[in-house]
């Protein structure tokens, strides 16, 4: 009875750790620790750390606006590769000319948005981000 409760739960808290499918050329979420595949591709992205989380607080004056970054596993079918996102601070979505891609596997990787953003009152643990990204071909 404990392998069957054991198998169950790891088969439970698996399944929450992989998103539904995501679209090309759509921004889509990925929780941290979480998974989603690209279908028409079969392009398996993980979010699976925070690097960094230097971005100034909403509610502080800084000096510098700061900068978060992500760590990504992208899995080809035939290939992978670990890649690093940034975004500087007070950058949104909008903000197009502070997004920095990255290509990798023949896909163009953007990171549009990290949250939560920082705030002194509500300290962030890394299972409250969620990152928002955009993944596109390079060649058509």
């Amino acid at each position: 009875m404990k392998r069957i409760s054991l198998l169950l739960f790891l088969l439970f808290t698996a399944c929450d750790a992989i998103l539904g499918p995501a679209n090309l050329d759509e921004p889509f979420f990925l929780k941290f620790g979480a998974s989603t595949v690209i279908e028409a591709d079969n392009l398996r992205i993980s979010f699976q750390e925070i690097r960094e989380d230097s971005r100034c607080p909403s509610d502080v004056v800084c000096v510098w606006a700061g900068r978060a970054r992500i760590g990504l596993l992208l899995q080809a079918p035939t290939d992978s590769a670990q890649i690093e996102l940034q975004l500087p601070g007070f950058a949104t979505q909008q903000d197009t000319l502070a997004h920095q891609p990255v290509d990798a596997l023949g896909y163009h990787i953007t990171l549009l948005q990290l949250d939560p953003y920082p705030d002194t009152e509500r300290p962030s643990r890394d299972s409250d981000y969620r990152a928002l990204l955009k993944v596109s071909r390079l060649f058509r």
